[in-house]
C-alpha cells in the first residue's frame, strides 16, 4: 500500500508539473505569410499554377483560376513561409514541376526559358 501511495503522489506531482509547464508555454504562432511575385520571362503563356506544401499528394486548385500569366507578365500570391512543390501548365499543355522550392520571405521568382527545361508534354 505504501508503494501505491508513493506512486500516486509521484503521479500527482508529475501531473501538476506538466500542467505548470504547459501553461507557461507561449501560444502557437500562426505561420507568417509573405507576398510571392512570379514573373513569366518565357515566350510561353502559363495557363495554370499549382502550389502545395512539399509532401502533399493533392495539388489543390489552380492559383490563376480561369486566367493566364502571359509572357512578360507578373502574378503575386500570398503564401505562408514553407517549402513547396510547384506545378505549371503552359499553353501548349506542357507540365513543369519543381520540388522543394523554399518560400522564406517576400520576394520574386522569375520563370525563364531555362526554367522550362523540366517541362514534359
Amino acid at each position: 500500500m505504501k508503494k501505491f501511495m508513493k506512486m500516486l503522489t509521484n503521479a500527482r506531482t508529475l501531473t501538476a508539473l506538466l500542467i505548470l509547464f504547459l501553461s507557461a508555454m507561449p501560444a502557437p504562432v500562426s505561420a507568417q505569410t509573405y507576398n510571392w511575385r512570379w514573373v513569366n520571362n518565357t515566350r510561353s503563356d502559363i495557363v495554370e499554377i499549382y502550389m502545395v506544401k512539399t509532401g502533399s499528394s493533392n495539388w489543390g486548385g489552380d492559383w490563376l483560376r480561369d486566367g493566364r500569366l502571359g509572357s512578360g507578365e507578373s502574378f503575386t500570391l500570398r503564401a505562408a513561409v514553407g517549402v513547396y512543390d510547384i506545378k505549371l501548365v503552359l499553353e501548349n499543355d506542357a507540365v513543369c514541376v519543381w520540388r522543394r522550392i523554399a518560400h522564406t520571405q517576400q520576394g520574386t521568382w522569375t520563370i525563364t526559358a531555362n526554367s522550362l527545361q523540366v517541362c514534359r508534354k
